[in-house]
């Protein structure tokens, strides 16, 4: 989805705007790697909030039913703070 959806959106000619959200809690990932994290979206305040949403891997398609999004973390770091702004890659 995190590569599929940009390809799309260029092949068809959609210009679509990045859109963002604020990490509701603190979250620490090791690997250095992209994590495409599995959070709910709430609109709180006039921000939109990334609460994240504990699943068992990335095979685990079931939890996708609790969530409306990935929050995209870098792979620079590994300590992601509560109120960061990432980008998000909606899917509801």
């Amino acid at each position: 989805m995190a590569y599929f959806y940009p390809w799309y959106y260029k092949a068809v000619g959609l210009e679509v705007k990045e859109e963002t959200a604020i990490l509701a809690d603190d979250i620490n990932f090791k690997p250095n790697l992209a994590y495409f994290l599995q959070v709910k979206l709430v609109s709180e305040k006039g921000q939109l909030m990334a609460y994240p949403i504990k699943g068992n891997g990335s095979g685990d398609l079931a939890s996708l039913v609790k969530t409306d999004a990935f929050i995209q973390l870098p792979s620079d770091k590994i300590e992601f703070k509560k109120g960061e702004f990432f980008p998000i890659l909606k899917y509801r």
